[in-house]
């Protein structure tokens, strides 16, 4: 007993940091894929009891390694989403005869499922052109399916039937996308419903998480929709 004692004395003891290394550093691939997996529905971190039930088949050591990791990374998310002042790229235009029009309608925007970026854009829309009377995503959904409105399933017949039901001459149609754990990309364009002739469209990338850069991301997109 002595022997054993003195021996484990005699150990160099770990530190903080070795014990960190022990548990950051020596990930196997299916942990930083289990990571990613996670990160990657919506940008939001499942609850602690949902990654237990999907990842039962791993060890407690393994999943302690995964839920330390998603830790340290929300901490990042969170100091990311504090930031005041975004950084965000983008581009845009406007065509002068898009003043003319009087009634348009902003449809569902593929990747928005819960349509926070939808309804924060028409919000924005409205504010900077107040003359026009809009038709929004909630009323569109009373008659029509909303992944029949996407900008991947839009089809001519659809656009006429919204055009009848509501008296539009122009959709506001667009595409939310990740290209990032922490960056979020708008896009959006103006069409015609007659011609379908492209009226204005608006880029913008932003790495800005939360409501509020949902806000600020659609707010730059209607900036960007300048009269040449």
């Amino acid at each position: 007993m002595g022997r054993l004692r003195q021996e484990a004395c005699g150990r160099p003891r770990k530190t903080e940091s070795d014990f960190l290394s022990e548990i950051f550093w020596p990930l196997f691939s299916e942990e930083r894929e289990a990571i990613f997996f996670i990160l990657s529905r919506n940008l939001q971190l499942i609850c602690f009891h949902e990654v237990i039930k999907f990842w039962s088949v791993m060890n407690v050591t393994r999943l302690l390694r995964i839920s330390l990791g998603l830790f340290c990374v929300s901490l990042i998310v969170a100091g990311c989403s504090s930031v005041k002042v975004p950084q965000w790229s983008g581009s845009g235009f406007l065509k002068k005869e898009f003043l003319e029009y009087k009634r348009v309608a902003v449809l569902p925007f593929k990747g928005d499922t819960e349509g926070k970026a939808s309804d924060a854009f028409a919000q924005s829309f409205h504010e900077r052109f107040d003359q026009m009377t809009l038709v929004v995503r909630k009323q569109l959904l009373g008659s029509f399916w909303e992944r029949d409105l996407y900008s991947d399933r839009l089809n001519k017949a659809t656009e006429r039937k919204i055009a009848e039901d509501f008296g539009v001459q122009a959709l506001v149609i667009g595409d939310v996308y990740y290209p990032s754990v922490l960056r979020w990309l708008l896009q959006v364009q103006i069409v015609d419903v007659e011609t379908n002739e492209v009226l204005g469209r608006s880029l913008v990338e932003i790495d800005f998480m939360g409501a509020l850069g949902v806000k600020q991301a659609c707010k730059i997109a209607v900036q960007n929709l300048v009269p040449n």
